[in-house]
């Protein structure tokens, strides 16, 4: 028979959960058991996962996720959302998610001076925002088919003389 290895279990499956298992295994100097330790951990499930996985496959924690990502509440609803309803809830949630993004991005171009404005990377990232927000709002769309006005603005420096 085996000769026990030299371990306090319950300490080191504290320490484990405190700190991760393989910090543990380190700190406690005993590497050359790390096999030994990562076996007993999952035989026993010190960290929960066989319980947290069996949760998932509840048929009423499937209704919660799909209620979460779709936004529609499940339990009163007798068919379960299709693929393409769950997406058009989470492009609708991003939509609105970008255009709060947007919003503050623009609200910080606004507090700038023009002096900073001009900078090349402040340029650039107020006209990739501004890309963004008119995608999100379909300003493109509603310009379209319409006389548009172009106005080109040059900045100019002092004069040399």
């Amino acid at each position: 028979m085996r000769k026990p290895l030299p371990i306090d279990w319950e300490d080191m499956k504290v320490l484990a959960l405190a700190i991760g298992l393989r910090e543990a295994i380190r700190q406690k100097g005993l590497e050359k058991h790390e096999s030994a330790i990562m076996q007993r951990s999952a035989r026993e499930d010190w960290f929960g996962e066989r319980n947290a996985k069996a949760e998932l496959l509840r048929p009423a924690t499937r209704a919660e996720i799909i209620a979460e990502v779709s936004g529609t509440d499940v339990s009163i609803v007798s068919k379960v959302p299709t693929a393409a309803e769950i997406l058009s809830g989470l492009g609708t949630s991003t939509k609105a998610h970008l255009a709060g993004a947007a919003d503050k991005a623009a609200r910080k171009f606004n507090e700038m001076d023009g002096s900073d404005l001009v900078q090349p990377d402040v340029a650039q990232a107020a006209k990739a925002w501004t890309g963004t927000a008119a995608q999100v709002h379909g300003w493109q769309q509603a310009g379209q088919g319409q006389g548009g006005t172009v106005v080109n603005i040059a900045f100019l420096g002092p004069e040399q003389a």
